[in-house]
């Protein structure tokens, strides 16, 4: 869940290797190979992240969010049962099989995991049970998926919080690595979703924009030390874990122009960063979502979209934007600026993931669904015929 106004084009950067996402390219040089010296060398390495974003798109093409499920923060410990909290109905397998049908190609799951965690921060088997059993049934239907740590709440950007912020993803990533350890390259990891800075209720709007949208220079840097810390975690694991794509993180996921500046160049192979975008929503950290008209804004927010994504190729970087959506889609002028995003995304091969979190919009009411999570019917059929035509 996001608080205050958002554009965080939330893009997913990945450094192309041999293989990506179970594609294999033995003709293919990986970034590193470029890094030799060869002849035209910006040129082709160039050529090799736009190879690698049409791969990445042709693969994972339109995603969905299962938002508000496995990801709620339950004010007591609740079990598995802790997924119908926020009003949702369980996740089954028969909503995974709507969503494929739909014209879907992958989703992404998100979990929080720290209200389910016991002495030594270990995961609760009924927890890993459940978590495996809707992975299961998405990769059921043909689906390709991404699991993440939400909404938990140790990764806060600090240099003062970092060892244990540090220790606490080693060893929670140590423990969903081994759950996953034998499945293929359709099940990708994300290992932080929006690390920010925490903003008290004094906070200058000056301080609040800056909390959601660049950081500091200390904030950015511990998330990078962070992602390190889940990259070479899960590599280490072995199994398929050396292989599957892993989603890193900017700082807030944002693509926001300094954040991609100060992004450090990185020597490893599969591997990517997440980024969303969120135009005209206000959230706050109880779910609530309030709606703003489109404005002069709105041309801009498309046009930092693609100066984002392209300076992201420039550094070796394709692109997914992981989350994006509104609750306001039977607006005519949203639906059309959502409409520009899709045409974006898949101009520039850049698959994307709409944010359903299960509130169906009603009238002035606003809401995030696509799917009534009750009868596995599309309430928005409009909005998923753009999303999946």
């Amino acid at each position: 869940m996001k608080k205050y106004l958002v554009l965080v084009p939330v893009l997913l950067f990945v450094l192309i290797g041999g293989f990506i996402i179970g594609f294999t390219t033995n003709n293919s040089k990986s970034l590193t190979d470029f890094v030799k010296g060869e002849e035209n060398s910006e040129t082709l390495a160039l050529q090799v992240t736009k190879e690698a974003q049409q791969r990445i798109y042709e693969d994972l093409g339109a995603g969905w969010n299962l938002g508000n499920a496995l990801d709620v923060l339950p004010k007591e410990r609740l079990g598995a049962k802790s997924e119908t909290y926020w009003g949702n109905p369980k996740v089954t397998k028969e909503l995974f099989a709507a969503v494929k049908k739909a014209g879907f190609k992958s989703v992404r799951i998100p979990v929080t995991w720290e209200t389910h965690e016991g002495n030594n921060y270990w995961i609760e088997d009924d927890w890993k049970k459940r978590v495996t059993q809707v992975v299961d049934d998405a990769l059921d239907e043909d689906l390709r998926v991404i699991i993440d740590v939400h909404h938990d709440s140790f990764f806060t950007p600090t240099k003062a919080n970092y060892a244990y912020a540090s220790k606490t993803i080693i060893n929670l990533w140590t423990q969903i690595g081994h759950m996953f350890e034998k499945y293929d390259d359709r099940v990708i990891f994300e290992g932080m979703n929006e690390p920010r800075l925490p903003i008290s209720e004094s906070a200058t709007d000056e301080e609040t924009w800056l909390a959601w949208m660049q950081g500091t220079t200390e904030s950015r840097e511990t998330v990078d030390k962070l992602n390190l810390d889940f990259l070479t975690t899960v590599r280490n694991l072995g199994g398929k874990n050396t292989t599957r794509l892993l989603l890193l993180a900017t700082y807030m996921d944002s693509s926001e122009e300094t954040v991609i500046k100060t992004l450090p160049p990185t020597i490893y192979r599969n591997v990517a960063i997440s980024i969303h975008m969120y135009g005209n929503e206000v959230f706050d950290m109880n779910g609530e979502t309030t709606y703003r008209k489109m404005n002069d804004d709105s041309e801009k927010q498309l046009k930092d979209y693609i100066n984002s994504i392209q300076a992201l190729n420039e550094k070796g970087y394709p692109a997914i934007l992981t989350e994006f959506g509104s609750s306001h889609v039977n607006d005519k002028e949203q639906f059309n600026y959502l409409k520009e995003i899709i045409q974006t995304s898949k101009e520039n091969d850049i698959p994307y993931f709409w944010w359903d979190n299960g509130v169906i919009e009603k009238g002035e009411e606003g809401g995030f669904a696509l799917f009534d999570r009750e009868t596995e019917k599309v309430v928005q059929p409009k909005m998923v015929r753009a999303l999946t035509k």
